[in-house]
């Protein structure tokens, strides 16, 4: 009766610990300065970053995927973009993503999430 017990004893040794790596609940306001047929990057959902919901103002004229990244194109004319957007970032390495490596070339802001 105890022999298939004692054969599985082993294995629940290796189970892993119930500890999740270190996450931040983030909200920003992104603010770019673009050149008229420019584009701008945002951050896209990954195993370490999900976006919750993300606003552009005003609203991209075209969507570019390259590589897995996400780029917009402005409206003809249109000099500045705000991006308003709430995330969870997981940590990677050790290290949470600071909000100016997710909104590369913004002025960003935090919000209150």
């Amino acid at each position: 009766m105890l022999l298939p017990a004692l054969a599985f004893a082993p294995a629940c040794s290796t189970v892993p610990g119930r500890a999740w790596p270190p996450l931040q609940l983030g909200a920003v306001m992104a603010q770019y300065t673009v050149a008229d047929g420019g584009e701008i990057e945002v951050p896209v959902s990954s195993v370490d970053l999900t976006i919750l919901s993300l606003v552009v103002e005003p609203p991209q004229q075209q969507e570019r995927w390259r590589d897995g990244r996400r780029f917009l194109v402005p409206p003809p004319g249109c000099t500045s973009v705000v991006v308003r957007c709430h995330y969870r970032a997981y940590a990677h390495d050790g290290a949470l993503p600071s909000p100016q490596q997710l909104f590369p070339g913004a002025v960003v802001t935090p919000l209150q999430p």
